[in-house]
């Protein structure tokens, strides 16, 4: 009986590490047209949109987790980044992005656990949509692509960044 119970456990443990080892291996693109779909399956996904000025500087921007380096990306004014990945079933799922545009700068977490997470629940559903418009003036986030809500704003070269 302590056998099968053994075994039991690795079959569990087994399954929630190859559900993060998928999670890690998430699905990433560029567009400049982005179809917003909402998909109702497992998975919850990140869309970070330049909704800066028309002719302004690109925004540079790269997005990690513990053991995921989406590397920089470089986005014109209308473009996207964004990325599918499943929640780890633990509770830890982060990620975060460090941004840059013009002599402007700021990092901060796009997905945790305490506090954007809540923003970006999906109705009626146990996924989630994180919408990042950035701005001039901020960083906004939604889950439905009309909502937004101001959450950090951009540290000038004129400024001290903060030490987390």
């Amino acid at each position: 009986m302590k056998q099968y119970f053994l075994f039991l456990q690795f079959l569990i443990l087994s399954f929630f590490f190859v559900s993060t080892t998928l999670a890690s291996g998430s699905e990433n693109r560029t567009s400049s047209s982005p179809p917003l779909k909402f998909h109702f399956t497992e998975h919850s996904e990140v869309h970070i949109r330049s909704d800066l000025p028309n002719n302004s500087h690109p925004l540079y921007l790269r997005c990690q987790s513990g053991d995921t380096d989406f590397g920089m990306h470089k986005l014109y004014v209308g473009q996207e980044f964004y990325w599918k990945f499943r929640i780890n079933p633990f509770g830890r799922t982060l990620y975060f992005c460090h941004f840059y545009w013009d002599k402007k700068q700021r990092i901060f977490n796009v997905f945790d656990k305490y506090s954007v997470r809540f923003l970006c629940v999906v109705p009626d559903s146990h996924e989630f949509m994180c919408i990042w418009k950035v701005r001039e003036e901020a960083f906004y986030v939604s889950h439905d692509n009309k909502r937004f809500k101001k959450m950090h704003i951009w540290y000038g070269d004129d400024e001290v960044v903060p030490s987390t």
